[in-house]
């Protein structure tokens, strides 16, 4: 696992007699414990069952699997459920197998933070000054 860990500009305003900025008057202080508390430990849970059987004529499998996540981000949130069914049976004296398979996926998400560089929820948490 990677993690970047950004560093703080303490220091704001123009720099010497330059009129570029609202202030000409560098700021000192500089609160950053605001983003401390915005991260959440995360988590991700995965649980699986299957069963499978059968006979000489008849073989069935089940499978159920399921994810869970929470994200570092507040409100974050991650579901996914899976569903397998397969089932084959052989008939006219073994010359012909019938098979029929089914698969279903439900996928959520909540809060999913948006790609890119102005709509990446960190770059905000980042600029942003508590005063």
């Amino acid at each position: 696992m990677f993690f970047y860990i950004l560093s703080y500009s303490n220091k704001y305003g123009a720099v010497g007699n330059a009129k570029e900025n609202w202030s000409t008057t560098p700021l000192s202080s500089y609160d950053d414990t605001f983003v401390k508390d915005f991260f959440q430990r995360g988590h991700n849970i995965v649980t699986n069952v299957s069963i499978s059987g059968g006979n000489n004529r008849t073989t069935a499998y089940f499978s159920y699997a399921n994810t869970l996540s929470k994200g570092i981000i507040p409100e974050n949130h991650y579901r996914k459920d899976n569903v397998t069914l397969k089932q084959s049976t052989k008939i006219f004296n073994d010359k012909v197998t019938v098979g029929s398979n089914i698969l279903f996926t439900n996928e959520m998400a909540y809060n999913r933070p948006a790609n890119g560089w102005y709509m990446n929820t960190l770059t905000g948490l980042y600029w942003f000054r508590a005063r």
